[in-house]
Parts: structure tokens; sequence; C-alpha cells
């Protein structure tokens, strides 16, 4: 939300002319890239943090010739 609220706030000030002519692809491209990272950076440091900080003590381990009753059971 805030990176698009970015994007109006500089197409607002290009409209009423505070900066100079700003092409509509140029404000497109800094809306993407500005997303990506933003969204990206915030995914990285979540995915870090969660599994960094549980240690794993369940063991994982395959279960083989459950047949019909394996495929009915959810894993938890």
């Amino acid at each position: 939300m805030g990176v698009t609220v970015s994007v109006v706030a500089l197409a607002l000030c290009e409209r009423i002319g505070i900066t100079s002519a700003v092409p509509l692809s140029v404000l497109t491209i800094y809306w993407a890239l500005a997303l990506l990272y933003v969204g990206g950076s915030r995914f990285l440091v979540r995915y870090f943090y969660l599994y960094s900080s549980k240690p794993r003590t369940a063991k994982r381990v395959a279960i083989y010739g459950a047949g019909e009753a394996g495929a009915r059971c959810r894993p938890y």
C-alpha cells in the first residue's frame, strides 16, 4: 500500500507541476520494482525469521503402502 501511495504522490506532484515531466511508463516501472523490492525483502526476512527461530523437533518419516487410508489422512 505504501508503494502505491508513493507512486500516486509522485504522479500528483508531476501533474501539478512540482517536478518535470515524468512519463507514465516510468511510474509503472517504479511501482513494479518497488513492489518487488519491498515485498520480496519482507518475504525473505519472514522466511529466515520463522525457519531459523523454531527448532525442528519432529522427525520426518515416509509412510509406504498406506493405500486408501493414507490418502485420507491429513498431516498435522
